[in-house]
């Protein structure tokens, strides 16, 4: 089992690639920066669509982070998987519906007690809309929301790549559960194509583009790290190389993994053709996790420790956010470096708040249902 990202690690990490994220929303289109100054606008729509690495990041460590603690030679308790799956996605949901409450409230009393301005877009309120953004099938609230889907998706395939890394399941089971995996998908493309529903086919399409591929990989990679310790191999061959040697200290432990990274990253800006594009992320974003480890080491940079704690109430809000504040804001700070530093406090202060009432209403509301139900197992007992 690898340990070498360990939980403060992981939200420096997060922290790092909700930053990320950030920068790659606020400057990827050239639209955004019109009323910007910056040496190069070019460059800097480039970077931001770099920052895209993000994603894979957050996948990756996703992986990493559900298979940390499990046991290869213990057959897996798929009913114990499940309900950890179920703890993260309401976990993620309850945060979602606050954050969807809140601004659609906001929309509702903004458009009531003044003129919208004609750059601020409000989407009138439509119950089937609004049922699927909160369940985050559709995004069309806000955009960054597609990895909601995403993540429902890889927390319920989770507990069945347990089944296939597990020593103590059978291969013969292994087998069986990829031919039965193997079988619904072709069946269900014959009868997309042939048999009962031409329009089943779309659907189909739609849960390949919901699964993202490369995204997937990246969180695929992470499970495969943790399964078989391999960041914690290079780490201790590293080690078990550069021990008493400070030339070889400062080469291995800061040089080259700088150069790595700065060689990615250089790679990453060539051929990236858009700001969707994301083919070779799933390898990049491992790659570059494992040289921040290399060079951090045991120091956890305090900073991105802090921002990684609201990375997902960042990650939920930025957008919606900019929405509301981006002209006003980018004709104050009129610079990039300046416009930026305040979308991130902005976007800090409204996560902290929103993740500060969720705390208080799950400290009020979880006690309440749990004496309920307790006062309605006592009756049924009872009877």
């Amino acid at each position: 089992m690898d340990r070498s990202i360990s939980k403060r690690h992981t939200q420096a990490l997060q922290g790092l690639a909700v930053l990320m994220m950030l920068f790659h929303h606020f400057f990827q289109k050239p639209e955004n920066l019109t009323l910007l100054y910056f040496f190069n606008a070019d460059m800097c729509m480039r970077i931001a669509w770099l920052c895209k690495l993000c994603v894979t990041i957050f996948a990756f460590l996703s992986g990493y982070g559900m298979n940390f603690g499990q046991d290869s030679n213990k057959k897996p308790d798929l009913k114990s998987l499940y309900k950890k799956s179920a703890v993260r996605i309401l976990r993620l949901y309850s945060l979602l519906w606050l954050v969807i409450i809140v601004f659609k409230t906001g929309e509702i009393i903004v458009s009531r007690i003044m003129v919208i301005p004609p750059e601020i877009t409000i989407i009138p309120f439509n119950l089937p809309e609004f049922i699927g953004n909160m369940l985050g099938v559709v995004n069309t609230y806000n955009g960054s929301w597609w990895y909601v889907l995403f993540y429902v998706i890889i927390c319920l395939l989770f507990p069945i790549i347990r089944v296939l890394l597990s020593k103590a399941v059978p291969i013969r089971s292994k087998a069986v559960l990829c031919l039965s995996f193997a079988v619904i998908a072709v069946g269900l493309r014959i009868a997309a194509d042939h048999i009962l529903f031409p329009y089943l086919f779309t659907g189909l399409m739609y849960l390949i583009v919901a699964l993202h591929p490369p995204i997937l990989l990246a969180f695929i990679l992470g499970v495969l790290v943790s399964e078989y310790a391999l960041f914690d191999r290079i780490l201790s061959f590293i080690n078990m190389h550069i021990s008493g040697s400070p030339v070889k200290c400062f080469l291995f432990r800061f040089l080259i993994p700088v150069a790595v990274v700065a060689m990615l990253a250089i790679a990453r800006i060539k051929i990236a053709p858009s700001a969707a594009y994301c083919t070779w992320d799933f390898i990049m974003s491992p790659l570059m996790v494992l040289c921040y480890l290399i060079v951090v080491r045991d120091y956890v940079p305090r900073v991105l420790y802090f921002f990684g704690s609201f990375s997902t109430a960042m990650w939920l809000t930025h957008v919606s956010l900019m929405g509301y504040v981006y002209f006003p804001v980018a004709r104050l700070t009129r610079f990039v470096p300046t416009f930026y530093l305040a979308m991130v406090v902005i976007t800090l202060i409204v996560s902290f708040t929103i993740q500060y009432v969720l705390t208080l209403l799950v400290s009020f509301i979880v006690p309440i249902l749990t004496q309920g139900l307790s006062k309605l197992i006592s009756k049924v007992q009872n009877r």
